[in-house]
């Protein structure tokens, strides 16, 4: 608490005495903040300026003798005066990028990538620590960290499992923000959640649902020829399988996704404009690949969602 004062004070003498926040007045505080790396980045036209930070964060909040990780955050600056936007991502963040929230409310923004995904993993993937108490507890500290920089009120918002993630870190930490506004946040009530299925079966017309239950049909009933063609397209796709799924496995997977998929990702019973039952095979395919497709159940893929597939099984 002491230190944050102290560079609480840093700061408004900074803005006293340049009257204007810039770049280097942010560095200026960030040289001086905690368990912290950082390096410069191309700032959006809106912003003043844009870091990629490392966050020393202990891998037990209550009990930091048991290790660290560095949390990658990606910190652009408007305004020492402007409310402050963080995003609580759910998975890896490769990149920096404008949320919706930040635009409309013209703040700053602070991105933060989820423990144990992306770089934000430690040296060891001994997923003891990955839960949701200590995700929240991520948060907290960047909050009181930041909170140096940025006085002004704060608000925490993600998208999808990132919004769970909001949900959660209000949870814990209920007075941390001023907002908490999370997008599109599922929240699960069993390993197995039955209310999938009651959606599945009534989204939609009849004649919407029989065309994606007979794409589903089309292509096991076809299964050899369904699997050969999927099988070159995976390999011009560079797509590889048998680390964790084989690939007649992955195909069976995406087939039972792809109701799923149709829904999630917007598509339109307007897009049957074939009978499913009727057409060439390679229309029912490429079909198929627009709205599922095999890329989620590769090897790349797997491998880059571990971590989701082990919290979301214990927790």
């Amino acid at each position: 608490m002491i230190h944050s004062m102290r560079l609480c004070v840093a700061v408004c003498a900074l803005l006293f005495i340049t009257g204007v926040a810039s770049a280097q007045d942010v560095e200026a505080v960030l040289f001086d903040l905690p368990d912290l790396r950082f390096e410069s980045l191309e700032a959006p036209e809106w912003g003043e300026g844009a870091w990629a930070l490392r966050l020393k964060q202990p891998l037990d909040h209550e009990d930091p003798s048991q290790g660290h990780f560095y949390q990658r955050i990606y910190l652009t600056h408007r305004s020492f005066d402007a409310p402050t936007v963080l995003v609580t991502e759910g998975y890896s963040r490769g990149r920096n990028y404008t949320y919706e929230l930040t635009e409309r409310l013209s703040a700053n923004q602070v991105i933060v990538e989820h423990r144990y995904f992306g770089e934000s993993m430690p040296d060891s993937l001994e997923y003891t620590y990955l839960n949701i108490r200590q995700a929240a507890a991520d948060l907290h500290r960047i909050r009181e960290v930041l909170s140096a920089l940025y006085p002004e009120d704060w608000v925490a918002s993600g998208i999808s499992k990132g919004g769970q993630t909001t949900i959660y870190y209000r949870y814990f930490y209920p007075d941390d923000v001023d907002v908490s506004v999370p997008y599109v946040a599922p929240i699960n009530l069993a390993l197995e959640d039955t209310r999938i299925y009651d959606f599945l079966d009534t989204a939609g017309t009849d004649a919407c649902r029989a065309a994606i239950s007979g794409v589903q049909r089309r292509l096991l009933t076809e299964y050899d020829a369904s699997a050969l063609r999927l099988q070159w397209h995976a390999k011009g796709a560079d797509l590889k399988f048998g680390s964790y799924l084989s690939f007649e496995e992955a195909f069976e997977y995406a087939v039972l996704e792809y109701p799923f998929s149709f829904w999630q990702w917007g598509s339109s019973c307007d897009d049957f404009v074939f009978d499913p039952e009727l057409a060439p095979l390679d229309t029912v395919i490429d079909h198929f690949l627009t709205v599922s497709g095999l890329d989620f159940f590769s090897d790349e893929s797997m491998s880059a969602y571990a971590s989701h597939y082990v919290q979301c099984a214990v927790e």
